[in-house]
């Protein structure tokens, strides 16, 4: 067993913004952006209309949306109304407007400049925003989009790189610095967490292991960073893909748990991988981000005939992909997880995007 420092020492050795007072305006303001493009193309497309309430499938169904997006669809409508932009009406919606609102993408940079975002980051949301109705339609996807505008993956990883996830990665660097050894890292996807650990130790720990469900990744890992790669499915048991039980004394997950179909089952596997009294560190949204609505969340939707994620456990009820603080603490209990820290701390300004780590251990027994 490891002890961990307490979790103030933990706060303390995340990164802060110069400016942390503008993180909120900045955050209201991509939401305000996103919002209103995603209610003007409604309108616009007649999907939502003032006369009569329509449940999602219906909205959807009028928009052309293709199936495996319904649920972005539903969560869109329940955003708006939550926000009070349109009226839910028994059990559907309709708009509260006469008009259209304008859509004032031209203030997005500003935005994600104040919160830490590189300057890609603005040109991606206003293409994703330009071209709803084709992705809804699945016309073409997100990645297709920035590629065929002159992008590549970095700028499609761009969403990762802000103040919040900065402070996040940071932390996760610290843990790998007090257990250097035996270290698992799920869904690695473009290796920002990897990139923060390498910083912080110099370089990679000679047992870290780096894995996806994508060999893109892996093997762009490989001729970055010289790591070691493996594939590896959150929803599959790790010993039926060659793991052993035991193997990990500590699993780094970020922004990739919600990618389950069953977060208590993903967790499960993971305590599988976990030696005993080992440690679990994962970052989550644990809500909605109105500002992601329109842009990263297209690439939540399964493929078709694919299961969505989420749709094996509790969020299936409300068609959403993130769970709560509360809904992780469930997950974590029943996977027989104890919660050591989650950070920040709800009055800390980096808690406004919605992004926690949590930090969990493995009993000293194994099961």
């Amino acid at each position: 067993m490891i002890l961990l420092p307490s979790q103030q020492r933990l706060i303390a050795a995340m990164p802060r913004p110069a400016a942390p007072e503008a993180l909120a305006a900045a955050l209201a303001r991509l939401e305000a952006i996103s919002l209103a493009a995603i209610l003007r193309v409604l309108i616009e497309q007649r999907a939502l209309v003032a006369e009569t309430g329509r449940d999602a499938a219906a909205v959807a169904a009028a928009l052309g949306a293709a199936p495996r997006h319904v649920w972005l669809i539903g969560r869109w409508l329940a955003v708006l109304a939550a926000r009070g932009l349109i009226v839910r009406d028994g059990a559907g919606y309709r708009r509260a407007a006469e008009t259209a609102p304008e859509v004032a993408t031209e203030a997005l940079d500003a935005a994600y400049a104040a919160l830490g975002f590189p300057p890609g980051m603005a040109g991606l949301h206003r293409l994703a925003l330009g071209h709803l109705v084709d992705l809804a339609r699945d016309r073409t996807g997100l990645p297709e989009l920035v590629f065929r505008n002159g992008g590549d993956l970095a700028d499609l990883g761009a969403y990762q790189r802000n103040h919040f996830t900065a402070a996040l990665n940071a932390v996760c660097a610290e843990l790998v610095a007090l257990r250097p050894r035996r270290v698992v890292e799920l869904g690695a996807g473009l290796g920002h967490t990897t990139e923060a650990v390498r910083a912080r130790l110099g370089a990679l720990p000679p047992d870290y292991l780096f894995t996806d469900v994508s060999r893109l990744f892996t093997l762009a890992a490989e001729r970055r960073h010289g790591v070691d790669t493996a594939l590896l499915d959150i929803d599959r048991d790790p010993r039926e893909q060659g793991r052993a039980p035991g193997s990990a004394a500590l699993v780094l997950a970020t922004n990739v748990l919600h990618n389950a179909v069953d977060a208590v089952r993903a967790l499960t596997h993971i305590r599988t991988l976990l030696a005993p009294g080992g440690w679990l560190v994962f970052s989550e949204s644990v809500d909605d981000s109105a500002a992601t609505l329109g842009a990263m969340q297209f690439l939540l939707s399964p493929a078709p005939g694919a299961p969505r994620p989420g749709s094996g456990d509790e969020r299936a009820r409300e068609g959403r992909v993130f769970l709560d603080t509360a809904g992780w603490r469930r997950a974590l209990e029943g996977a027989g997880l104890a919660i050591h820290s989650i950070l920040p701390e709800e009055d800390d300004p980096l808690a406004l995007a919605g992004q926690r780590l949590f930090i969990a251990q493995a009993p000293e027994e194994s099961a």
